[in-house]
């Protein structure tokens, strides 16, 4: 993974990992229960933007860009073929997507009163943000990111 993207990644607080296996992937989902109590949150999401360390979430996977503000803990999953250097590069080879386009640069943060930062304000506290194969997503999952 290069080098400045993982320090954008360190700058927003973001975790991140790669997986390299099905188990691996099922693993960081959390499980059906977790996710099913609000624990968490799993989202596929469409691409990472390294200028910012931003995860894009789009209208090409239902729920994600709810999912994502729910629980206390978000983690996501996206294809590592789909990083692009910045938001011009990722809309000139995807293309303007039919919908809404989220941008996610770490989790909620807020310093709104007295100056005092609080996590979680307005959405998770933690976000945790892992790559894969495009491939074996399309595997795991059946959706070709």
């Amino acid at each position: 993974m290069n080098r400045e993207l993982l320090q954008r990644f360190e700058e927003n607080a973001i975790q991140f990992r790669e997986l390299e296996s099905r188990e691996e992937i099922l693993d960081f989902a959390g499980g059906r229960e977790a996710v099913r109590e609000g624990e968490i949150s799993f989202t596929l999401a469409e691409a990472v933007i390294m200028e910012t360390g931003s995860l894009v979430l789009g209208s090409r996977f239902p729920g994600a860009r709810r999912a994502a503000f729910l629980a206390e803990e978000h983690r996501a999953l996206f294809p590592r073929e789909n990083c692009f250097e910045n938001l011009a590069d990722y809309l000139k080879k995807r293309g303007v997507p039919p919908g809404d386009l989220t941008l996610i640069t770490g989790p909620s943060r807020t310093a709104d009163i007295e100056k005092v930062l609080v996590l979680g304000a307005h959405g998770p506290r933690r976000l945790l943000l892992a790559s894969a194969a495009g491939e074996l997503i399309e595997e795991v999952f059946g959706v070709k990111p």
